[in-house]
C-alpha cells in the first residue's frame, strides 16, 4: 500500500492516521512504517518514540550505544557509571580484567585461588599475568636473592640447614621469606597424625608426594596436608 494512503486510513474515531500521528508529534514516516514492518493497531501505530538516554563525552552528547560503539565499553557498564555519578574518563575507564590462570592439571584458577594454593602473593600472580607467564610458571615461588644466610656467625646454605635440623628446605626457605629468623626458621614443625606417605598430588603435569611438593614450592609441608585433608586437592 502506498504511503499517501496508509496515512489516509481511518482510525476508530474518525479522524484519519497522519492527524493522530501529527498531534502526537510522531513522523509520518516512522508511523507509515511500522505499518508497512506489519503493526496494525492502533497503540503499534502510534506508540511514541522511546527516547534515549544521552551522555556527555568528548564536548558532545552521545547515546550510551553509540559511545559503547565508540569506546569498546559494554553500554551497561557505561549506564550503571554515567548513574553513579562518573564523568570524563572515569565513564570509559577500561573494566578492571578478571585474572584467570589456566594450569597443566585442568583447572582454572582466578587469582586470589592461585595465591592461596601457591603461597605466591596476589599481586605478584597479576603482575606475572600481565607480563606474559603462562600456567604453573605463574605459581613458581621466587628464589630468595642469597643462598646463603648467616647462621650463628658462619654463612650456611639452605640445604645445610635442612639437613642439620631435618626440616625441608621449601619449609625454611617458607619461613625466610616470611621474615622468620633464629630458631623460628628452623623450629620443628607441627606433627601430623596419621600415614600420609602415600599421599600423591599433581604438580606442573607430574605426580609427586607433598614432601616433593613443599620443597618445590617452597609452601610449607603441613601447609599442604591440611589443605589436601580439607579439600582432598591442594
Amino acid at each position: 500500500m502506498a504511503r499517501r494512503k496508509i496515512l489516509a486510513m481511518i482510525m476508530s474515531d474518525g479522524r484519519t492516521l497522519k492527524e493522530h500521528a501529527l498531534e502526537r508529534g510522531l513522523n509520518t514516516e516512522t508511523v507509515t512504517q511500522r505499518y508497512i514492518d506489519g503493526k496494525r493497531t492502533e497503540t503499534e501505530l502510534l506508540a511514541p518514540i522511546r527516547k534515549q538516554r544521552m551522555v556527555y563525552y568528548e564536548g558532545k552528547h552521545w547515546t550510551i550505544p553509540a559511545l559503547a560503539e565508540h569506546t569498546g565499553i559494554r553500554p551497561d557498564l557505561i549506564r550503571m557509571r554515567w548513574d553513579n555519578g562518573k564523568r570524563g574518563a572515569d565513564l570509559i575507564k577500561p573494566a578492571r580484567e578478571r585474572i584467570l590462570i589456566h594450569l597443566s592439571d585442568g583447572r582454572t584458577l582466578t587469582a586470589k585461588e592461585a595465591a592461596e594454593i601457591s603461597g605466591v602473593d596476589r599481586l605478584t600472580i597479576i603482575q606475572r599475568v600481565r607480563l606474559g607467564w603462562k600456567g604453573d610458571e605463574i605459581l613458581k615461588q621466587a628464589r630468595p636473592k642469597t643462598n646463603t644466610i648467616t647462621w650463628n656467625g658462619e654463612q650456611v646454605s639452605f640445604s645445610e640447614l635442612s639437613k642439620r635440623y631435618g626440616i625441608s628446605v621449601g619449609t625454611i626457605l617458607h619461613r625466610y621469606r616470611n621474615g622468620k629468623r633464629g630458631g623460628e626458621l628452623v623450629k620443628p614443625p607441627r606433627k601430623i597424625r596419621g600415614d600420609n606417605t602415600k599421599i600423591r598430588v599433581r604438580y606442573q603435569g607430574r605426580e609427586c608426594s607433598l614432601r616433593e611438593l613443599s620443597d618445590k614450592t617452597g609452601i610449607p609441608y603441613n601447609t599442604l596436608y591440611d589443605r589436601y585433608k580439607r579439600n582432598g586437592k591442594i
